[in-house]
């Protein structure tokens, strides 16, 4: 009787463990694609500036 309950625990623990290891980490299995991207990635310098004449009418659009 005794040998059934230790039995029954040590493989509970073991399929409990089991699963925590499991689903730890459910990407651990997934490859990355952007790691071996090794393209420089060029930023525009005046992406953050305001345009100063964003506001202001053009004179000649009329014309």
């Amino acid at each position: 009787m005794k040998l059934k309950y230790v039995t029954i625990l040590a493989t509970t623990s073991i399929l409990s463990l089991g699963m925590v290891v499991g689903c730890g980490a459910p990407c651990a299995g997934k490859t990355d694609p952007c790691a071996g991207n090794t393209e420089a990635v060029e930023t525009d310098p005046c992406a953050g500036k305001s345009d100063p004449c964003a506001g202001k009418s053009d004179p000649c659009a009329g014309n």
